[in-house]
C-alpha cells in the first residue's frame, strides 16, 4: 500500500490485500476475495512540507474514501462492507478539534444455508460527531455521538420466529485524553 502526501495540500492513501476467512460449520461459507481500502485528503490547513514526518495529526481536514472488508456476522458466517465515506476534520483556534464522520455501506451476506436464505445486501449508514476540547497540550475532555441503522426489508425466519433485520443505534460517551 502507499500512505502519503502529494502536495502539501493533498494527500492519498491505498491499501489491498487478500482476505479469506476459515469458518468451521456443515455447511460453511467463506470469504475469499479482495480486500483494501482508498482515500484522498485535502489539508485546509496545509503541512509545513511534503515531509509525511511533518504532517501533524491536528491538521484541519476533509477526506473521502472507499473501504472493502469482511466482518464476523451475527447470522451466518460472514458479511461482506463495501463501504464510501467522508470525514471532516478542524481545528479551532488551536483548542478546539471537531471531527464530523459518516458513510454509507452495502454489506453483502452470502446464502445462509442453515436458514434457507439466499445471498442479501443491506444499506447501512453511520455518520457520527466527535468533539474535543483541548485546555492543554496533555490534557482535553471530549464527546462523541453515533448514530447506525442497518436499513433492509430482509426476515430471516428460525422455526415459528421471523426476525427483521432492520435496526438502528444511538451511542454516545464522554471521556478525557491525558498524553505524557
Amino acid at each position: 500500500g502507499y500512505n502519503g502526501l502529494i502536495t502539501n495540500s493533498f494527500a492519498v492513501l491505498a491499501m489491498g490485500g487478500w482476505g479469506a476467512s476459515f469458518y468451521q460449520s456443515p455447511a460453511p461459507q467463506d470469504f475469499d476475495s479482495f480486500i483494501g481500502q482508498a482515500e484522498v485528503k485535502w489539508l485546509i490547513t496545509p503541512s509545513p512540507s511534503n515531509d509525511p514526518a511533518a504532517a501533524s495529526l491536528s491538521l484541519s481536514s476533509l477526506a473521502a474514501g472507499f473501504t472493502r472488508d469482511f466482518a464476523d456476522a451475527y447470522i451466518g458466517t460472514y458479511e461482506e462492507i463495501n463501504r464510501g465515506y467522508l470525514k471532516f476534520s478542524y481545528m479551532f483556534a488551536g483548542r478546539f478539534l471537531l471531527v464530523v464522520a459518516g458513510g454509507v455501506a452495502a454489506v453483502v451476506y452470502p446464502p445462509i444455508e442453515s436458514l434457507g436464505t439466499d445471498s442479501f445486501t443491506t444499506i447501512r449508514i453511520d455518520p457520527s460527531v466527535f468533539g474535543e476540547y483541548r485546555f492543554f497540550d496533555f490534557f482535553g475532555v471530549n464527546a462523541t455521538v453515533r448514530y447506525d441503522t442497518n436499513i433492509t426489508d430482509q426476515t430471516v425466519s428460525s422455526g415459528d420466529t421471523n426476525e427483521q433485520l432492520q435496526w438502528q443505534r444511538f451511542q454516545a460517551y464522554l471521556g478525557a485524553r491525558v498524553m505524557w
